[in-house]
Parts: C-alpha cells; sequence; structure tokens
C-alpha cells in the first residue's frame, strides 16, 4: 500500500519460481489492508525462502512498513520448496511477520499444499492466524514441523503429485493421484 488502503484485491493463478518469497506486505502509514485473497498460486523454490511475509503494527525497524491487516486470504496455493538449509536468513518458514497478529482472522490460510524438504516452522512471528484444510508434508520423512497447532481438517500427509523430481525442481506436474 503506498498511502491508500487496499481493500479486495485477488492475486490469482500465477506461478513464481526460484524467486526470493511470494509476496510480502506492508504499507506505509498504518493503512488498513482488507478482504485481499491469494488463490490458486504455485511457489516453486528451492532457495528456501518464505512464501509470505507481513509488516504489521507494533513491529519496528529501518525498513519496516507497518499495516493492520483484515482478512487477507491465502486458499489453495501449492507451496513446494527443496533445499535442505535456508540459503538467506530466516527462510526456513512458510508465513512470517514482524508486528503483532492481534486477531486470527488478519491472516487466513486454507485449502493450501506445502511440500517441503525440510521447513522448519509453519508461522514466525507473534499471535496466530486462522489455519484450516490444510495439507502438510516434509519430504525428507520428517512429519513435524515447529510452532504448528493443526487447524480443522488440516493434515500431514503425502499429497502424492505425479510428477515431482526433487534433484531437478524445473521437472514436476502438481496435480494429485489418488494413493
Amino acid at each position: 500500500s503506498n498511502g491508500i488502503p487496499l481493500d479486495s484485491c485477488y492475486l490469482h493463478h500465477n506461478r513464481a519460481y526460484n524467486c526470493n518469497g511470494f509476496t510480502e506486505i506492508g504499507a506505509v502509514n498504518g493503512e488498513l489492508i482488507s478482504d485481499c485473497v491469494f488463490a490458486y498460486n504455485e511457489y516453486i523454490n528451492d532457495r528456501h525462502q518464505m512464501f509470505a511475509w507481513f509488516e504489521l503494527t507494533g513491529g519496528a525497524g529501518p525498513d519496516y512498513w507497518p499495516c493492520t491487516m483484515r482478512r487477507v486470504r491465502f486458499e489453495n496455493n501449492t507451496i513446494v520448496t527443496l533445499l535442505p538449509t535456508p540459503v538467506f536468513g530466516e527462510g526456513d518458514k512458510i508465513l512470517g511477520w514482524v508486528g503483532n497478529m492481534t486477531d486470527t482472522t488478519s491472516v487466513i490460510f486454507r485449502n493450501n499444499i506445502v511440500y517441503s524438504y525440510k521447513y522448519k516452522n509453519i508461522k514466525y512471528g507473534t499471535g496466530m492466524y486462522s489455519s484450516s484444510h490444510n495439507i502438510y508434508y516434509s519430504v525428507n520423512g520428517e512429519p513435524s514441523f515447529n510452532n504448528i497447532t493443526l487447524g480443522p481438517g488440516d493434515t500431514i500427509v503425502n499429497p502424492n503429485f505425479v510428477t515431482l523430481d526433487i534433484m531437478n525442481i524445473g521437472t514436476y506436474d502438481l496435480h494429485l493421484q489418488s494413493n
């Protein structure tokens, strides 16, 4: 947001490949960012960067752009990260924020697939977000994630992609197969 409240944006059907994160949300003067939807996106990465980073009111720092978030939804996204160790900083999380997440409806994370070589944390920051009906899977056989409380319908299971060559991340078909 550039000094103007952001309301009802819809970012959908994008493919982000080997980039330094999918999205970063912030504002100039703490503006409200509300009712935005990030849906049906593919984030395929072997750089081990966060999917989404938020700069919320209540945080501080030299390069900090605080905002207030309400009902920002991440739905039906596929997140694939395969590098075993982070290359840049705190890249071992899916969602991250600085500041205070004061309401579980600020960020809603539902119906997503997270397929990771070794994500250590689903979230990084103070407070909680709403989570439901997500699939989480760690390809190295480590089924547990730190800092995660499974929400209604969340599960840790292999999504069984048609093709995903972990040695050649460019070879993939992320359609699901039946087990």
